[in-house]
């Protein structure tokens, strides 16, 4: 039976050539007989001979046709008495497997068609009605393509797109493909744009607000004309694409404003808090105080961060900010309390600057007075602010010299008075020229480094001398021996030699004194014993 069949399927086989080649011939008479329109008389004679000859042969096909067909139909008939029902169920589920994956194969290419379409994309060169939407799209977002719109996806075309993909940071390939046109729709459906309404808009006018382009109105969450016109305003401003449309690059560039160190040709709302609190410090920007960042506001930006020893930059960075809230909140200033106003009060008086009233924790009007008068006699910024401490500390600690105030001024002449070289003046806190010349001369006397300036080697020499117990009021035994000494200089001291140093030796050492030409303080220091 399997062999039947395979007889069967070489005569089908062979008559399925037979026909192939009629219709190779076939065609080619219709070929030639077409193209002898205009050939010569002669070649239709050859036609007229090769069609014969055709004719003959397809005559002697037709006629193993036949014959073939009777075998074929024999052997079916032959077979179909062998074959059994089960052989027909097998030869009807093999022909149903044909059908099937016939199907599966038709599917699969409708499949990769599907695809091959989705994945297509716009080029340049390329027509195709979604140009004309492309660019219409692309004109709304800011990148109008030169021309009237057609369907052609040209160079210019090309370059918008390139410009778009740059600008909205997804790779830039010239060609419309599916994130390109996911990011075109994604823009385009934002709510934040004219004529849509979304609570977004609300923030988006503050933000706008605070960065110097306040919208008109009352702040809605509609996005109107108005809005449209800032946004535009904003974007230009800023170097970005005027599209009136609150987009990703847009709303990047505004988050980044807001938190920006203030500099030079900025506008923003808290410019003007700047401004104000420069004002406070000390450093008043010129100018009504508005929310520009000028080169007025950066000159006094940059005399602050001198001042208090800041990088200069003339932005107002973290650090400048930090350090204009901490002088700001110094509880050292009009109207606060705070206990280190007491010995601020103290501190003042020292240095010649006394604060009236009893001394109290209360930075008042007063304190505010004196501390603006300190700060203008060391050239200080005066802003009344007890933020003045380094200064202060400096000063208490500092030699004594030409030009300062300091309450101990008047411990030092009353001291260098008592060792003979007195100040003219009612001894005040002044440390002026006359103080300076009497120091020279002490320090002269006692054979210090003369510089005119009380530092440590002369307090300590007058220190030195006026601890000396060889003076009024004090016994000591060495007394004893400097009487002696008197005695046999003759320059005797009433009494009987004792320990005690009165007034009667004090008056005979300031005798010894003066006929040595040495300075009459009474004391027997060291030089009034060498002599």
């Amino acid at each position: 039976m399997i062999g039947g069949e395979t007889k069967v399927r070489k005569k089908i086989m062979a008559i399925s050539l037979s026909v192939i080649l009629i219709g190779v011939h076939f065609s080619s008479s219709i070929t030639f007989a077409q193209e002898g329109d205009i050939e010569s008389n002669n070649e239709q004679t050859q036609d007229e001979s090769s069609t014969s000859e055709l004719e003959v042969d397809n005559e002697q096909l037709s006629s193993e046709d036949d014959e073939l067909i009777v075998d074929k139909e024999d052997v079916i008939e032959e077979n179909a008495i062998e074959t059994s029902t089960e052989d027909e169920e097998k030869i009807n589920l093999e022909d149903s497997k044909i059908e099937d994956d016939t199907e599966e194969i038709t599917e699969t290419k409708s499949l990769n068609q599907v695809l091959h379409t989705a994945s297509n994309e716009l080029k340049n060169g390329d027509r195709d009605q979604r140009v004309v939407t492309l660019k219409r799209n692309l004109a709304k977002l800011g990148f109008p393509v030169p021309g009237n719109g057609t369907t052609l996806f040209g160079f210019e075309t090309e370059k918008q797109v390139r410009e778009f993909q740059k600008y909205y940071g997804i790779p830039v390939t010239g060609t419309l493909n599916m994130q390109t046109e996911n990011k075109i729709a994604d823009i385009l459906k934002t709510p934040l744009q004219n004529g849509k309404r979304h609570n977004d808009t609300i923030q988006l006018k503050k933000d706008l607000e605070f960065l110097g382009y306040p919208v008109p109105g009352n702040g809605t969450n509609v996005f109107g004309d108005d809005t449209e016109k800032v946004i535009k305003q904003f974007q230009k401003t800023h170097n970005l694409v005027w599209n009136g449309i609150a987009d990703e690059v847009t709303l990047a560039k505004i988050k980044e404003l807001k938190s920006a160190p203030l500099s030079n040709g900025m506008r923003r709302e808290d410019v003007k808090t700047l401004k104000e609190n420069l004002a406070k410090l000390g450093f008043p920007v010129p100018g009504s105080g508005t929310n520009l960042y000028g080169n007025d506001t950066e000159r006094k930006v940059r005399e602050f961060q001198a001042y208090y020893k800041l990088p200069v930059d003339g932005v107002a960075g973290s650090s400048t900010i930090n350090k204009i809230n901490s002088v700001l909140n110094s509880p050292l200033q009009n109207g606060k309390r705070h206990n280190d106003t007491i010995q601020l009060k103290k501190d003042l008086a020292l240095l010649g600057y006394p604060v009236p009233g009893n001394g109290t924790h209360v930075f008042g009007d007063d304190t505010e007075k004196i501390v603006k008068q300190f700060q203008k006699a060391h050239k200080l910024i005066q802003n009344g602010i007890g933020r003045t401490l380094a200064k202060i500390e400096e000063l208490k600690s500092a030699p004594l010299s030409n030009g300062m105030r300091r309450e101990d001024v008047k411990t030092l002449k009353e001291n260098l008075a008592k060792l003979g070289f007195t100040v003219s003046g009612s001894g005040t806190n002044l440390y002026g020229n006359a103080t300076e010349r009497k120091v020279r001369e002490f320090q002269s006397y006692y054979r210090l480094p003369v510089d005119g300036v009380a530092g440590p080697s002369t307090i300590n020499k007058i220190n030195s001398v006026l601890n000396s117990p060889l003076q009024n009021g004090k016994r000591n035994n060495a007394t004893v021996q400097l009487k002696k000494d008197l005695a046999f200089l003759g320059f005797p001291v009433p009494g009987n030699g004792t320990t005690l140093y009165g007034n009667d030796t004090e008056r005979v050492v300031k005798q010894f004194q003066r006929a040595h030409k040495l300075i009459q303080n009474g004391i027997g220091d060291k030089n009034a014993r060498k002599n």
